[in-house]
């Protein structure tokens, strides 16, 4: 790898050349050697992205982040789909995931119960998933029996990991939502 492309990139970005950042990184992706010094590369850069980066480079992520962590998760480390969650936004311009981004945090912190950060991130988007669920609520919420169950299953689900207590009000007030039929739009 020629870390002076990347050095160059970062100049580019800064001093706002778009294109010549382009060309740049270009030449940085291109000059890896391996699928492991790749795989190094990822992982020191993705410790170094603040916790509230949800989004990075398409370049980057489709050529170099992407491809990694997918061997990781199909190595099972949990690494591999806690990454996948959290940069979700990225994924969902490299084609349709399949997977939705609290689903890849659960696989992760199966893999991983004890990893703080995974806890952390699986209940931050679990409490922004329910928020959007709130949303929608005062109209009506569109669903089958199997989603109800679904729904309190996840409540059950986030009140084991919210180790603080911090949300207990909150899951106290969605389980008693979800528990009654106002705001329901059954589907058959």
């Amino acid at each position: 790898m020629e870390l002076r492309h990347w050095h160059e990139y970062s100049q580019n970005l800064e001093a706002g050349f778009k294109d010549r950042a382009k060309t740049s990184i270009g030449l940085f992706i291109d000059s890896f050697q391996s699928s492991d010094e790749i795989g190094r590369w990822v992982h020191a850069y993705l410790t170094r992205l603040p916790l509230d980066c949800d989004r990075i480079r398409h370049e980057i992520f489709a050529e170099l982040v992407y491809p990694t962590l997918v061997r990781w998760r199909s190595a099972g480390n949990p690494k591999g789909a806690f990454w996948l969650g959290r940069l979700y936004q990225n994924l969902l311009h490299v084609g349709d995931p399949g997977t939705h981004r609290t689903d890849f945090l659960k696989e992760s912190f199966r893999l991983a119960p004890k990893d703080e950060d995974i806890r952390r991130f699986l209940l931050k988007f679990m409490l922004e998933d329910f928020d959007l669920l709130d949303h929608e609520w005062p109209s009506g919420l569109i669903a089958t029996i199997d989603k109800k169950s679904e729904l309190l299953e996840d409540v059950c689900f986030v009140r084991r990991i919210d180790l603080e207590g911090e949300y207990t009000a909150r899951w106290d007030e969605l389980e008693k939502r979800i528990r009654s039929n106002e705001n329901w739009l059954w589907l058959d």
